[in-house]
């Protein structure tokens, strides 16, 4: 089954790449719109806009760290290694059970109304109806 720390640890990078992302396109919109005639330099652009350039060198280090995490956790693992409440249900395997076992009951039912036939005349038109009803 898919591990759930494999899962969080995707979310994760998701995450910090976002960040980084936006962390960037704001320090650029902060370039462009920069007033030179307040901060003629760039030395002065990059003190008047410490803070965040304290978070742009911070967020592609944290977001380098997280590739490594994602590598060393299995993206798959037992579902017997997983506890009860992080057992993910998949809909798309519950469906085909779903559909199989509808498929054996339809199956059943043929049999049971063909096992009918010959002690019931109206087999064509009711036997069906007769057997959903006696299994009811």
């Amino acid at each position: 089954m898919p591990n759930p720390a494999y899962r969080t640890l995707e979310a994760e990078l998701r995450a910090a790449r976002a960040e980084v992302q936006r962390l960037a396109a704001q320090y650029g919109a902060e370039a462009i719109t920069n007033p030179e005639a307040l901060r003629g330099t760039m030395r002065g652009f990059k003190i008047a806009h410490a803070g965040l350039g304290r978070r742009i060198v911070a967020a592609p280090q944290r977001y380098a760290a997280l590739p490594k995490r994602r590598a060393a956790t299995p993206p798959r693992v037992p579902v017997r290694a997983v506890g009860p409440d992080e057992v993910v249900k998949l809909a798309t395997e519950r469906k085909h059970l779903t559909n199989l076992l509808k498929m054996v009951a339809c199956q059943a039912e043929s049999d049971l109304v063909h096992a009918v036939a010959p002690s019931y005349h109206s087999t064509a038109h009711e036997g069906r109806t007769l057997v959903q009803t006696a299994l009811a």
